[in-house]
Parts: structure tokens; sequence; C-alpha cells
């Protein structure tokens, strides 16, 4: 089977501008469908499940659509699914699937109902399949001759869906409402596509998968499966890095999920911070929050009057003045109280190689802007891997694609902006992602000039020196953080690139193609350790300058990156600095001697230590132990 891609909300030329190989119609059909997503109460509503039982769908409750949504444009014998991400199934591996229930809000006679597992193409084969005899207004559940245990593999996905009869009748030019059978529910995950296996009309092409982009509606499609589930559970999320400025009020959102096999009306928890633990609090639920669903609290920390890198962790106890059985019921974060921040740069990061035919277009959006971005504050790096690799792929660019999180997958173009996982996964939905395919210019912008107003934890500084002939250039890379960042965790990677490199074969290019920022250097795939001291470091490295490279076209790129080996999403850029290979020469020559002394440290009249030139006195240690004093006016 291959799956097609149509989306309402997406131009198609846009998506058809991934390298991949799934097929692209070139005109999306029209869906057709009347307003849907009001909860009702339904005909044939399902008896109350079993303790150790759970439904597994895009949404969990028992709502229905009030109106129905088909696609009566296209008739036959079709089907329709829903599609469970192997991260939807990882928290249920070793659970059995016992039953499928689907809701319609026309009945549809016999059919079948059926899970395939599907790699992202649509490519598979049934692993459930069984007939239906007869169907009805509301909920319709099947439950399995042979249950099967939920296992999951890299890439793979389950349909979930049934076959029906796609009917077009009219009456007074109007199609009728068992034209629409449909049920979708506003509620539960959003942004996973309705799947439509069918026959597109005015073509000879055969039947396919289609995706069709609901918005935040989700077909009524639910697994019941069965495991060893406790009376009292709650799982607790972690929450990663959050920031608070001092003398804030500092409080701590937990977002929490019941897998109790009732509803949960109390919550008890304990906080500790440092390694020091607090009493245990009592929290009331109101309304209790039903099983599979979530909630957040709120809770106050005593922090905010100093500042500093907090390691905190929250326990949830109890659940219904019970003893929680969760193995998830410690979620875990740091919480920074600064009292300074500064202004973020930007470094944007493009996987794109000479194998993807639709990279040209992206480096072309990517190009426009760098050409209209501040220098100063914006530099960007080209990664060739992600869609095979080329004669440009340095050693740092393939263990880089651990940063997709997208089931395994990688693709080309695609963009990180300092490595921030704010993006939507392109195949396994319901993932977010570092990586974002850019449709337009305005998603390059938007998002590039969004990250510039925001602050950060630390800053840098970069100066060079060169030797006589130019064959190696010295680089030193001075920074300083504030109380919330915490220095462990931050490395420091380094890169040397080269704009407009000749392509040798650009796929999908026409005339002249030349790469730009090109790896010409780079000090460690992830960043080396950094040192720090007072929150100041200094990092000195030399870079060998090949006599072949463009000295005009070179840029020197640094920034700290946090490194998370368990984490994707936890891998984002602190700040960077970055100038070009020319500019930051030029700026040295000031402070360089004749025997290519260079400066390691500048401080300022009152002795403290400045990242930069600054108004009045400057002390400048050179490198050879000497100390100059420059007046800057």
């Amino acid at each position: 089977m291959k799956r097609t891609v149509f989306s309402m909300a997406l131009a198609l030329s846009a998506l058809a501008a991934f390298a991949q190989d799934a097929m692209i119609s070139p005109e999306a059909p029209t869906t057709i469908a009347l307003p849907g997503g009001e909860r009702v109460e339904q005909a044939g509503q399902p008896n109350k499940i079993n303790s150790d039982q759970r439904w597994l769908g895009l949404y969990t409750t028992d709502a229905l659509g009030q109106f129905g949504r088909g696609f009566p444009e296209y008739p036959g014998d079709n089907k329709v699914a829903i599609s469970l991400t192997q991260e939807m199934l990882q928290p249920h591996l070793g659970s059995r699937v016992v039953g499928i229930r689907f809701g319609l809000c026309e009945p549809i006679g016999a059919n079948r109902v059926f899970i395939i597992a599907a790699d992202r193409y649509g490519n598979g084969k049934d692993i459930v399949s069984k007939k239906v005899d007869d169907t009805e207004k509301g909920w319709n559940t099947v439950m399995l001759d042979n249950p099967i245990t939920i296992t999951t593999k890299p890439g793979m996905e389950w349909m979930v869906g049934y076959d029906y009869e796609q009917k077009n009748t009219k009456e007074d030019g109007e199609y009728t409402s068992e034209c629409y059978p449909f049920s979708c529910v506003a509620e539960g995950a959003s942004g996973h596509p309705l799947q439509l296996y069918c026959q597109r009309p005015g073509t000879t092409d055969g039947k396919a998968w289609y995706e069709f982009d609901m918005g935040d509606n989700n077909l009524s499609v639910q697994l019941l499966i069965e495991g060893n589930y406790y009376q009292y559970d709650v799982a607790v999320d972690d929450f990663g890095n959050l920031s608070f400025q001092q003398g804030s009020e500092v409080v701590l959102p937990i977002h929490y999920t019941n897998n109790s096999t009732e509803d949960v009306s109390s919550i008890d928890y304990v906080v500790t911070i440092d390694g020091v633990r607090g009493t245990e609090q009592h929290e009331t639920i109101d309304p209790a929050v039903i099983p599979t669903r979530g909630g957040t609290l709120s809770i106050p920390l005593p922090l905010g009057e100093e500042a500093g890198s907090f390691q905190v962790s929250v326990e949830v106890t109890k659940v219904n003045g019970h003893d929680n059985e969760s193995e998830s019921k410690v979620g875990q974060g740091t919480v920074g109280v600064f009292s300074d921040k500064y202004p973020r740069n930007l470094v944007i990061e493009e996987f794109t190689t000479e194998q993807c035919p639709n990279c040209p277009r992206v480096a072309g959006l990517l190009a426009y802007y760098m050409e209209h971005a501040d220098p100063t504050r914006v530099w960007a790096v080209c990664h060739h891997s992600a869609y095979y690799t080329d004669w440009l792929t340095q050693p740092c660019d393939e263990p880089l694609l651990y940063l997709y999180n997208d089931n395994g997958m990688t693709y080309a173009p695609g963009l990180m902006f300092n490595r921030q996982p704010d993006f939507d996964a392109q195949y396994a939905k319901g993932n977010m992602d570092n990586v974002l395919f850019a449709n337009t210019y305005d998603d390059v912008e938007g998002y590039a000039d969004y990250q510039l107003t925001l602050f950060s934890n630390a800053q840098l500084s970069m100066q060079v020196a060169v030797n006589d002939d130019s064959s190696v250039a010295t680089v030193i890379v001075s920074g300083e953080c504030n109380e919330s960042l915490d220095p462990a965790q931050n490395k420091l990677t380094l890169y040397l690139t080269e704009d407009e490199i000749p392509a040798r074969d650009q796929y999908g290019a026409s005339g002249d193609f030349y790469h730009m920022h090109v790896i010409r250097y780079f000090n460690s795939a992830w960043g080396d350790p950094v040192v720090w001291e007072n929150r100041h470091f200094t990092a000195t490295y030399s870079i060998p300058i090949d006599e072949a490279w463009n000295k005009d076209k070179l840029t020197l790129v640094a920034f700290l990156n946090k490194h998370n080996a368990e984490d994707r999403l936890d891998n984002r850029i602190e700040n960077s600095i970055g100038m070009t290979f020319n500019k930051a020469v030029t700026a040295l020559k000031a402070t360089e001697t004749s025997d290519n002394t260079y400066e390691v440290a500048r401080y300022n009249a009152a002795g403290q230590r400045v990242l930069g030139e600054q108004k009045g006195l400057n002390i400048i240690k050179l490198s050879d132990g000497r100390t100059l004093k420059v007046m800057v006016r």
C-alpha cells in the first residue's frame, strides 16, 4: 500500500517538497463534511469497561459527533482509519487488544474492522481482521476472537479502522444523511489526519491511502486494551528547565495523567529541592479527573529571593488517600532564578544534500532570509545529511540526526532554530520535534524573528588571531552566565563555514548552484566540555586554514548547547556568537603584536571582567602574559 498525503491546511506544492518516496497528488480533493465535533449521547453507548481495561485512540471518552462526516465525492467500497504512532503505543507495550469500537452517525450495514501494522507510507499488512454482521447509530463494539499483544518497532504505526460503502445518493440535489456516516469529535490529540482508502474520481490509478486534515476533530475509533492496571496510579511528567525572575513568585506547573481504575479527586505530593525533601502537601481535584485523562498541579515553591539554579522533583505520593502505585510518580527538572538576562542570538541549521531534489528551494528561502538578517545576531550552518550524504558531509553531520524526533525517520530539507523543540513531527504524529520543514519564506522569517525576541542565561564573545601566512587561526571564545544556567549541562561547539561552494551534482537545481554555510572545521559533533570559573570561561582553538578556501567567504560560529543523550527534545542552543573571518581578524589587529600574541581576557577600570570593548579604560591581558591598557572612547 502507498499512502498519499492530502491536506486541507497545507498547499500540496509545499507537501511535495519533501525528499521522500511517498506519492503526492497534484490536486487536493474537496472534503465534503457537515459540521461536527459536538459531544452528545448517542444510541449504542457501551457499558462500563473492566478495571483492567482501557480505551486507546486519538481520544478516549465516550463522546460522539452530533453530525456525520463523509466523502460522497469518493464513492465505493472504502476504508477509513486512525493512525496510532509508536509513541502512542509505547506506554501500553505488553497489553492485549481485546476489542475495537467505532462510532457512527448513520448505520453502514455489514462491514469489517481491521488493524494494519504499517510504515509511514502506508505499506503494511493486516494483523487484525474481523467481519461485522450489522451496525447501528452510536458506538459499535467488536470483540476479537484472538486478542493480540501490543508491540512496536521503529517507524511502524497501527492503522485502526473499518470498511464501509461510501454512498453518494442525492435528494433534491443534496447528498442524503447516509452519505455522512462517520462520527468525529473535537477532543483528544490534535493534528492527526483521517486515513481514507479510496479511488480518486476521474482517475485509473487504483485505490490508495490518502490523509485528510480534520483540524481538531478525530475519528471515533478506539481499541479496547487489557493489561495490569493499578487501582491508584497517577503518572507525573518531567518539566524540563524553567526560569523565573529574581524576586518573583515561583509556581511550578506539573502535568499528570490518571492511569488509575477510578476518578482522581485528591492528590498528595512532596517537593524536593536540591536533595532536601519537603513535607507532604494535599491537593483537592475538582472536578475529578477520569481515567486516562490528565491535569495540571500549580505548586508554589519557596524560591525567588535567591538567584541560582535548583534541581527540583515532585513526587505524587497518594491518590485519593491511597499510596500511588505508579512507576512514574516523580517528575523532575531544573528551576532557574536569575538576576540578569541576555539577548538570545540565533543559529539556523539546515539539513541538506545534493541527493535532495527539493533542497534548492528551501536553501533559497534561507539565503533570502540571511541576506536581510542582522549579521551580528544570526548565523547559519549546513549539515549534509538526513537524505543520503554527499561530498561535503562532515563526520559531525550524521550524529546530529539524533535531533529528529520522528520515529527514526529523517528527511531533507529540514531546518533547526537554536535546536528548539517547537515543531510538529512530520511522520510521528503527536511528537514535538527540533526540525521544521519550511513551506514558505514566512515560516523561516516568522520563527527566526520570534527566536530573536527571547532571552538567554548566557552570552558569548569571540576574537581571532592568525599567524603570518594566515595558515592557522587562533580563536578565543569567552562567555559568562547568570545564576539560572547550570554550567555543567552546556558544551561549546565551534564551526568554521564557507559560502559559495560550486555544487558538483545538485538534484533539483536549474543552472549553476552554490552551497552556502558549508562546514570546513568543527571541534566536535556535540561540543566540548566548558571549564567555568565564577560563571565565566575562556576557550581557545587553533584552526588550520586551507589555502584553497576563500577567506572572504569564511564565517566562524560558536554556541553553548546542551546535549541530552536520553531526550532528543532537550538539546537547545543557549546562546551563540559569530563573525566573518576577515572581520574577526581585522577586529583584533589593534591588540595584536609582532609575535602574534592575542587577547585572552579583558577587564574594566574596576577590575571586573567584560566581554568585548567597553567605553573607558580597558585592561587587556595577552596570551604571552603581558597587559595592555587601552582607552575606548
